[in-house]
């Protein structure tokens, strides 16, 4: 008997430290387990962090490739435009003719304070023609001297040149022709 109740003993005591062994064990396998969870939540979050980078990524790649088409498209718009207003300068150049060229026309055609060709000629007391406005502004300046010679004008009155203009109407009309 003695040995029989030895052997429960040592079999109970067995089956005891066998059970705190499994129990040891069963806390680390959760502790374990409850650790690869952990790992693989946060492994899931960053497997869905790098999928919303990727399809960012894409968003901004097909982005950058609608500008890129639309640029394109753009500069073969702007392309044609030129073209076609090159076109159009090019066939307004030929139906209207040139200017008469400045030495083409006597230097008498031109006004003497503004260098430019006349379209209302008036003679000043001192026998010279001006472009009216030019002239006008000149005296209402309190100027009372040529412009051409300095010399003292001995009235403002201003006479119409109607034959220079004629005369540079003629010579403008035929110049058109």
């Amino acid at each position: 008997r003695l040995r029989l109740s030895r052997r429960l003993r040592l079999s109970r005591r067995l089956r005891l430290s066998r059970r705190s062994r499994l129990s040891r064990r069963t806390v680390k396998d959760a502790e374990t387990v409850k650790e690869e969870i952990e790992t693989g939540k946060e492994e899931a979050e960053t497997v869905k962090e790098v999928e919303t980078v990727k399809g960012a990524e894409a968003a901004v790649q097909a982005a950058e490739e609608e500008s890129a088409r639309r640029l394109r498209d753009l500069e073969e718009e702007y392309q044609r435009e030129v073209t076609s207003l090159r076109e159009r300068l090019m066939q307004l150049e030929r139906e209207v003719p040139p200017p008469p060229r400045a030495d083409d026309l006597p230097d008498e055609y031109y006004c003497a304070i503004t260098m430019e060709l006349m379209t209302d000629p008036v003679i000043a007391a001192d026998g010279f023609s001006y472009e009216r406005a030019a002239i006008q502004d000149w005296l209402d300046k309190g100027k009372r001297t040529s412009p051409k010679t300095g010399a003292l004008l001995s009235h403002d009155q201003l006479l119409p040149n109607l034959s220079l203009r004629s005369l540079i109407q003629d010579r403008m009309n035929a110049a058109r022709r």
